[in-house]
């Protein structure tokens, strides 16, 4: 029908017959700069109003290597420990935290 929409999703595009690549969008997706992963964390803490370091962010940012959803999941992880130890997120915070996680 008319109003149904497929998405196919690959990471090996080159797999694909031709004769549905030349039927399809193309969207190429990158990982997101640590830079502006930061930025997006910073105006998460500032609207929930949480205290946190800059430091703490641009650990958090390395440590999720383009992916913002990551990103997201290591900082709120973060802020509940900051939250339990009555903090805020800290640089230190951040590494113990990402000590754990890596494991």
């Amino acid at each position: 029908p008319a109003h149904a929409v497929f998405i196919l999703a690959t990471t090996e595009p080159q797999k694909l017959p031709a004769t549905i690549l030349s039927r399809c969008q193309r969207f190429d997706f990158k990982r997101i700069p640590a830079r502006l992963i930061e930025e997006r964390l910073s105006l998460m803490c500032q609207d929930m109003g949480a205290a946190y370091e800059k430091e703490a962010l641009e650990l958090i940012a390395r440590s999720a290597e383009g992916g913002m959803r990551d990103a997201w999941s290591i900082m709120d992880m973060c802020l509940s420990y900051a939250q339990e130890e009555d903090s805020g997120l800290t640089e230190a915070t951040a590494a113990f935290c990402l000590s754990f996680a890596r494991r």
